[in-house]
Parts: structure tokens; sequence; C-alpha cells
């Protein structure tokens, strides 16, 4: 009696699944699964605007403030600020008149230079040929490896390559070193992440890398914000690993990208995406005496009117085509949920 009332409830409950994009681009490899092809992404859209009843962030907000969460409702975000945000999300999104919001690492608007994991891979597993081996001090801890007989880049080696993600055993030694060289990264301040990358490119003898990887311009920001569909979160300055930081260092990142954005916006939604989902009690306890509306996580969970607006989960979207899309967010939409589950803090490992 009890499991079918629980059914019944969760099949009648109002939730709210917030869809988390980065890029919308045909890319040759993409081993952090966060591309999202043309072709797809419009016929996600379609299929949005077919079955599914399309908010903003800032009505989910505000819904949520009321504890009234509209049924089979579906949000749209995307993260890091890419250009082809702009350059190609855009106008499909347009065309479909389709709410978005876009969280936007703020250091790197107009930087010309792409995001540090991506011109890792740039130098490690697209470079032509490299050192076979590898030496770097990475403060104070040396990183020794060995290339083998993959310095040289192969057809063969490309072929391994091309459809590897980082959740599957690395095919080559290219995609080890590469593994071990984000992780290395991934905790360090911005101002350290990029003297190592200029190391990086030293040694493997590489231009720097100016790209279809870099953020958006502070132009295309702008005209953006100034359109009814489009929103503008906080996702930090410097894209940093928020929990590996000081309370000051947090603070500095949260503030400043917000302040960024309300220098070169015409609206800014005071709402904070994690960087790769991560925080701590400190990075919580900020965003509270900031007096944010909300922050999303990447728990893969649904938002209802339980939900923990500090706490918000988004499910990521991957390259899947729209019979595939339409699966997954089937489910999505009817998976089970536990009130107390969107106040979990997820592993920092």
């Amino acid at each position: 009696m009890v499991y079918g009332l629980n059914r019944i409830r969760r099949l009648i409950e109002g939730k709210a699944v917030v869809l988390l994009y980065h890029r919308v681009a045909e890319l040759d490899s993409d081993p952090w699964q966060l591309a999202v092809s043309p072709a797809n992404f419009e016929s996600h859209l379609q299929l949005l605007r077919r079955k599914y009843k399309v908010i903003s962030v800032r009505e989910l907000i505000e819904n949520l403030r009321k504890k009234s969460i509209p049924r089979r409702t579906v949000c749209i975000t995307f993260d890091d600020g890419y250009c082809d945000n702009y350059a190609t999300a855009r106008p499909i999104l347009e065309k479909y008149n389709c709410p978005a919001t876009f969280f936007v690492a703020t250091k790197y608007v107009d930087l010309q230079r792409s995001f540090w994991w991506s011109e890792l891979e740039q130098i490690i597993l697209k470079s032509e040929r490299l050192p076979k081996l590898f030496s770097l001090n990475i403060l104070g801890e040396p990183l020794l490896f060995d290339l083998e007989n993959d310095f040289e880049l192969t057809a063969t080696l490309k072929e391994k390559q091309k459809d590897w993600f980082w959740s599957a055993a690395p095919p080559t030694r290219r995609c080890e070193l590469y593994l071990k060289l984000c992780r290395r990264l991934r905790p360090l301040k911005f101002s350290e992440q990029q003297s190592l990358l200029e190391n990086v490119r030293n040694w493997g003898n590489c231009d720097s890398d100016v790209s279809r990887s870099i953020s958006m311009t502070s132009e295309q920001i702008k005209e953006m914000s100034e359109k009814s569909i489009f929103d503008f979160g906080l996702h930090t300055l410097t894209h940093t690993n928020l929990p590996d930081h000081s309370r000051e260092t947090q603070y500095e990142e949260i503030a400043g990208s917000e302040q960024y954005l309300t220098d070169n916006c015409s609206k800014v939604l005071r709402v904070l995406a994690y960087p790769n989902g991560q925080f701590d009690q400190t990075t919580v306890s900020i965003v509270k005496e900031q007096q944010l509306e909300g922050v999303f996580t990447t728990g893969a969970h649904a938002v209802t009117r339980f939900s923990d607006p500090f706490l918000l989960g988004r499910f990521q979207v991957n390259n899947w085509n729209g019979d595939d899309f339409n699966k997954q967010l089937s489910a999505w939409m009817k998976a089970s949920w536990n009130p107390e589950a969107t106040y979990a803090t997820p592993s920092n490992s």
C-alpha cells in the first residue's frame, strides 16, 4: 500500500529536469564528452518543444521559491562559455525560442586562449611528434613519463584516441599522460596552470593554442544578454576547483565572476554553477552569505519543491541522436526521487 502511494506520488509530483550542455560542435575527439553535434542539438530542441515545457532557470528559481514545480518542465544550461555557444547554439535556440542560461568562467572571456584542459589535449593528444620522455616538476613533485612508441602520432594512434572517453582505460600512452597531467593541473590556481602549460608547450615544441575551443567574447556575451530568452550566471573567474582552495580564494572566484557579469551584461542571473560540480562546506557557506538565488551541482537528480536551492541537480547531455535523447530524458523524468538526496554532498575525489 505504501509502495503504491509512493509510486503514484512520484508520478504526479512536479519536477524539473535541468540539462547540462557544454558545447555544440563537431569535434574529432572529445575525451570529456563535452560536445553535442549541431544536428543532434537541434533534434533535442525539437523534442523538448514537442513534449515538454521549457522554462528558464530564472523561472525555475521562482517556482522553487514558491514550492511549486510544474510537471514535465525542462531547463537548458551551458557551462564554461565556449565560443560555439554563441556561433552555433544561439541561433538554434533562437529558432525554437528555447530559453537557456550560460554559466561562464569569466577570466577566459576575450583571453583568446583555450581552456586549459583543451589546450593540454591539443598538445598531448594531437601534436604530430613529441619528445619520447616527459619530465616536469609540478609544485615540487616530479612527473616522469615515457611515451614509448606513442611519441609519434600515427594513423593507428589517432584512431585509438578518436573515440576515447576519460572514464575508460587509456588506449595509448599519450592518453595516459594526458589524464595524469589533468589530475595534476586541476587543483591549481589559474596562474600556476598557465605557467605549467607554458612548460608543457616548450617541452612539446608547440605554439600557443588559439582555436575554436576559446570562450565567447565580451561583445558576444553582451549581445546575447540583451535577448529575453538568454541569461548569464556565475561559474567563477577561472573555472577553479573550489574545494582545493582557501576561503579567501573561493570568495574572490565567486564574487569576481558576479562583478564581471554585472559590468558586462544587460542582466545577470545571481545563480552559480560549481565548476566540475565540486564544492565543500566552505563553498556553501560563501554562496549563502552572498545571498545567491540558487546554485547548481552536477548531481544527477531532478529539481522538486523539496530541493535545496544551493544544491540543485543537473543531468549532463551527451551526443545522443533524437531517439536516444528521448529515451534518456523519459528515464530522468520517471526516476525515483528522495527529498533528502538533494542535500547530499558529493565526493570531492
